[in-house]
């Protein structure tokens, strides 16, 4: 069975994690494990046997694991789940919809306003025209 996650079963992306495989009974120090994410295979170097080294630890490594005792009936261990954060983090769909919000009401007073000095300016110009006044900067 997958006894342990060191630090911990929720990590953040760059952190290092060890999973370790035990036993109830004791066995050989050479004795071969096979670990699975989500019910796969898993194909490590030769090194990590009982415990599955995963550093630095990515998105990719989230899942279920479990480990098996190699023998002709492969004995498996019951899942247990690894969740890794992001360190960037996420979009919540709450935060999208508020970026959208403030979105659709920025762009129409944006556009509402720059109308208006048009105008405003345009009208002014009309006026200068008519009255014959000269303005100087």
């Amino acid at each position: 069975m997958i006894e342990t996650f060191t630090p911990s079963a929720v990590v953040t992306e760059g952190q290092r994690v060890t999973l370790t495989c035990s036993t109830s009974c004791p066995l050989t120090d050479n004795t071969n494990y096979i670990w699975y994410l989500n019910s796969r295979p898993l194909t490590l170097p030769e090194n990590q046997n009982k415990h599955l080294v995963l550093d630095p630890v990515s998105s990719q490594h989230a899942g279920r694991y479990s480990c098996a005792v190699k023998t002709h009936n492969n004995i498996s261990s019951r899942e247990k789940t690894l969740t890794v954060h992001s360190k960037t983090g996420k979009w919540t769909p709450a935060a999208a919809a508020g970026v959208g919000a403030v979105l659709l009401v920025i762009i129409p007073l944006t556009v509402f306003w720059w109308i208006r000095t048009e105008t405003s300016h345009h009208n002014m110009e009309q006026v200068k025209k008519r009255t014959g006044t000269i303005l100087l900067h």
